[in-house]
């Protein structure tokens, strides 16, 4: 998650809860008009806390979706490359045989394109 994506999430958090300690404790009706100082305080601190925790989630939340993306992605090219070990074992010799020469002729070829390529070059 980019910072600026971060901070908008940042803002609209500690924005809701300006809002929320506002309308809450500005009410003339309502529990809170009755309220004691103690209550009101537990109240402001719990909802404090609540946009801390919200906060924390987003900074640290979008650091860890990261390193798990980052994680996946090399499990799953030792996963890849540990199939392509198994493949290549079960092999039998005549088959290997095949297979190398099938690679070599995709050599020849890419380097006798590559070859056309520079002649057609020169020739311009």
């Amino acid at each position: 998650m980019r910072d600026s994506t971060r901070l908008i999430g940042t803002l609209i958090i500690w924005l809701a809860f300006t809002i929320t300690v506002s309308t809450t404790f500005t009410t003339v009706t309502g529990p809170m008009a009755r309220a004691s100082e103690t209550t009101l305080v537990v109240t402001a601190v719990t909802f404090a806390l609540a946009a801390l925790v919200g906060t924390l989630a987003v900074w640290l939340g979008g650091e860890r979706a990261a390193q798990d993306t980052e994680t996946v992605s090399r499990k799953a090219k030792r996963v890849q490359s540990n199939r392509l070990e198994r493949l290549i074992e079960a092999l039998d010799d005549d088959e290997i045989y095949d297979l190398e020469a099938l690679l070599l002729s995709r050599d020849r070829d890419s380097a006798g394109r590559d070859n056309g390529v520079a002649r057609r070059r020169q020739d311009v």
